[in-house]
This record gives C-alpha cells, sequence and structure tokens, in this order.
C-alpha cells in the first residue's frame, strides 16, 4: 500500500510538473501531496453519504493549491 501511494503522488506531480515546469521540485510535490490528502479524506468518507460540502470545499482547497503554481 505504502508503494502504491507513493506511485499515486508520483503521477500527480508528473501532471502537474507537465502543466507548469516553471515551477521548482519542492513546491510541485507539496501541491500533488495536498491534493492526493484531500483525494484519500474525501475517498474515505464517501460512504457516510451527504458529504458534498467536503467534496465542494476539498475541490476548491485543491484548485487553490493548483494557483499557486499558475503564479
Amino acid at each position: 500500500m505504502r508503494a502504491w501511494t507513493f506511485d499515486f503522488n508520483d503521477r500527480i506531480k508528473r501532471e502537474l510538473t507537465s502543466e507548469f515546469p516553471d515551477n521548482d521540485d519542492t513546491t510541485l510535490n507539496a501541491v500533488a501531496t495536498g491534493i492526493a490528502g484531500m483525494f484519500f479524506n474525501s475517498d474515505a468518507l464517501v460512504s457516510l453519504g451527504g458529504m458534498k460540502q467536503l467534496h465542494d470545499a476539498s475541490k476548491q482547497a485543491a484548485l487553490l493549491l493548483v494557483s499557486v503554481l499558475e503564479e
């Protein structure tokens, strides 16, 4: 599971790197890790139902993280 988690994070980072190549590795890694963490949190809570507010806030947070790379 650990290897899968690191691979998932690396895949997000590779996507971000291809879209925002002018950013440093530390920033790209931080944004990728934040997005992955929000995904895992949202995914873990989906079985509770009625989590639209959390899902929407997580999406907004991910977009805010990505906006750091656009600067």
